[in-house]
């Protein structure tokens, strides 16, 4: 049944990727239990904060740094969105992608389909006939599931080499930048419409994994990926309609994530020498990127 309309959702979310991917939700959440607000670290927000504002996406932002929330409103929800009750990292990987785990913990039903089309990007003269890609080289939380800069710097030279395609990097200002790229940007909404022009994007499990899912381009069709995964699997953070690789070792997914990070779940060091992510060669990247332009 409907909650009525001047009831609230307010969601208790702090990473970035799962922050974004909970907005697919937000028509179902809206539906069920009226205004939907979130509650989060002040880094989201100023991060996100103009992207969610600019679609209408949540009626608002709220600070959990500064703001105090009266936690026992009963449409206060504190997401888990992982099966840590059932040994979630260490005994079981995820069987679900984290949406259905959101689902569930809502009780909502996915309906709607969820698609953004960016704003057409300030005009410049390099961009008149050039096609380009984009690619996230760094990640948040986990080092485990970057790929060798030296691999990045190879994928390129391959990409120069049989197209003529421009290579557009996009992440955080500090990102480390591969020999070969044509120009950086950093700014999460200058990020997405780059992504949404692209004709493809190449990238880890991160936050442009999960925006690969709502974009739709200039040419009215969704922005395809190659999305290249190590600690952890497509099972959980993959989207259909993209190019995810994944090897499958045995070792996999260990969710490993940065030791010095002191709240993370799975703060061990990898043994395996990062095989996972060593293991994938440019070739490979290069061959599933032709499978999507």
């Amino acid at each position: 049944m409907k909650e009525e309309k001047n009831n609230i959702a307010i969601l208790r979310l702090g990473a970035l990727g799962d922050v974004l991917c909970s907005l697919s939700l937000h028509r179902e959440i809206k539906e069920k239990y009226g205004e939907l607000y979130y509650y989060t670290h002040s880094s989201t927000i100023k991060a996100l904060g103009p992207f969610i504002k600019e679609y209408g996406l949540v009626d608002d932002l709220i600070d959990c740094e500064t703001s105090l929330l009266d936690t026992n409103n009963h449409n206060y929800h504190k997401l888990i969105a992982y099966p840590i009750s059932k040994g979630y990292p260490f005994k079981i990987p995820m069987q679900n992608h984290l949406k259905r785990y959101m689902e569930r913990e809502l009780k909502i039903d996915k309906k709607y389909d969820f698609f953004l089309q960016s704003k057409p990007i300030n005009f410049h003269p390099w961009r008149q006939g050039k096609k380009f890609i984009t690619i996230q080289t760094k990640c948040g939380w986990s080092r485990y599931k970057e790929w060798p800069i030296t691999k990045w710097e190879e994928l390129i030279k391959i990409i120069k080499k049989n197209s003529a395609l421009k290579i557009h990097q996009i992440g955080a200002a500090n990102d480390p930048v591969p020999k070969g790229v044509d120009l950086k940007f950093d700014g999460f909404s200058t990020c997405v419409n780059e992504q949404c022009w692209a004709e493809a994007h190449i990238g880890l499990d991160s936050i442009f994994n999960h925006t690969s899912d709502i974009l739709w381009s200039h040419k009215a069709k969704r922005t395809p990926a190659v999305i290249i995964f190590g600690s952890t699997c497509p099972t959980g953070f993959g989207y259909e309609g993209n190019e995810n690789i994944f090897l499958d070792k045995s070792c996999q997914p260990c969710y490993k994530e940065n030791i010095e990070i002191v709240n993370a779940l799975n703060r061990s060091s990898c043994n395996n020498g990062h095989c996972c992510m060593m293991e994938i060669t440019p070739q490979m990247v290069w061959e599933r990127l032709e499978k999507i332009l």
